[in-house]
């Protein structure tokens, strides 16, 4: 039985080094695996590293653009308030300009009705005043023909 133990061991030490044997060979052709994936993690983590400089760069580039643009908004926004200012006083203007106007075009009705008026009232009068000169005038011819000659010339004068 002994040596059924010795057997039995040595041919557990003869499996276990044949294991160590496997094991080592498997290793040595897995070990440039390894390596390659090593240089690939490295590689991989400066390119990130790499990477991170150059977003950092361009985070404080997108930092410093977001400050101009925010001034640039604030004067954007200073520039419609004033705008805002100048279309308010435009539509006053307008309103005044329009208020103007209708006073005004109330003033010229009012003047064309004073002059209808006026021509109504002195029209008919100075008519009157015109006829009467132009009959005086008439008579006074035909008087001063009569003392001068005759019916005749008068009956002429006074057609004419």
């Amino acid at each position: 039985m002994e040596l059924a133990l010795y057997v039995t061991a040595s041919i557990a030490l003869l499996a276990l080094a044949g294991l160590f044997i496997y094991l080592t060979v498997l290793l040595s052709r897995i070990r440039p695996l390894i390596d390659t994936a090593t240089r690939g993690v490295q590689d991989l983590v400066g390119e990130v590293q790499q990477t991170r400089a150059a977003v950092t760069g361009v985070v404080e580039n997108l930092a410093g653009v977001t400050k101009q643009v925010e001034g640039t908004v604030a004067r954007l926004n200073t520039q419609l308030e004033n705008i805002e200012g100048i279309v308010v006083s435009a539509s006053d203007i307008s309103r005044d300009v329009t208020e103007v106007v209708d006073s005004a075009k109330q003033v010229v009705v009012s003047v064309l009705d004073l002059e209808q008026n006026i021509q109504r009232k002195v029209q008919a009068p100075v008519l009157e005043t015109l006829n009467l000169l132009t009959a005086l005038t008439k008579g006074l011819r035909a008087f001063r023909m009569r003392l001068a000659g005759g019916e005749r010339s008068v009956a002429g004068e006074l057609e004419g």
